[in-house]
């Protein structure tokens, strides 16, 4: 049998990937966010590119990703469920509140947001 040291590695390491991964996401999201609005002809225009044809908001996708593996390695670290909180908290705070729908709402008079919202997802991509 395992000790429950030995038990959380996994765990520790999950959350590692995802760390990685969101924060890679997070990185190239911000890339294209930062070219678009470098090109003084996108004024006013949407971002429907790049990450941003799949994922409308890959950026925050990214964060989330990033906070739940900051939950999963403190959680494998702590075995504490309290490790929880922040990212439950992130997320819901990202999807209800302060981050997609308010974004949603400031994009969704721009020209083509119709369209782009029909053959997008969110947060996740439409297949």
């Amino acid at each position: 049998m395992l000790a429950p040291a030995q038990m959380m590695m996994p765990i520790l390491a999950i959350g590692i990937a995802l760390f990685s991964g969101g924060f890679l996401l997070e990185a190239l999201a911000d890339r294209e966010v930062e070219r678009f609005k470098s090109d003084p002809a996108n004024k006013g225009k949407l971002l429907a590119t790049g990450l941003h044809a799949h994922i409308r908001h890959p950026n925050y996708l990214g964060e989330i990703v990033v906070q739940w593996g900051f939950g999963l390695m403190a959680f494998g670290a702590t075995q504490q469920w309290l490790a929880f909180v922040g990212p439950i908290l992130m997320t819901a705070l990202i999807v209800r509140l302060s981050g997609v729908p308010m974004l949603e709402a400031q994009l969704s008079s721009r020209p083509g947001y119709a369209e782009w919202k029909s053959r997008s997802g969110a947060l996740f991509p439409k297949w």
